[in-house]
């Protein structure tokens, strides 16, 4: 019998674990909160919204710190997610 093994190896890169990549796939995401509830929620101090020369979206915003985070996407509802997950994944 061959030895099976739980992750793979995809070049230079380190192995990664399989059953992570699976189990984020079968969780049912959270639901998203509303721009709204997201800026009221975290208290920023400045929200910004820019439409850049080649038709991408940048959204920033300010905490009471002074820390920015940002997105840049296609499309508002991308650069919101995209916003939510860089500013979740750099608090939590």
């Amino acid at each position: 019998m061959r030895n099976v093994t739980n992750t793979i190896n995809l070049g230079d890169n380190s192995p990664m674990n399989i059953f992570g990549i699976v189990k984020a796939f079968d969780a049912k995401p959270s639901k998203l909160e509303t721009p709204c509830k997201f800026f009221k929620k975290n208290n920023f101090k400045h929200y910004r919204y820019k439409v850049l020369k080649k038709g991408d979206v940048r959204l920033s915003v300010v905490s009471q710190d002074g820390t920015e985070h940002y997105a840049i996407q296609r499309n508002f509802p991308l650069a919101y997610i995209k916003l939510v997950r860089n500013f979740y994944g750099s608090n939590h």
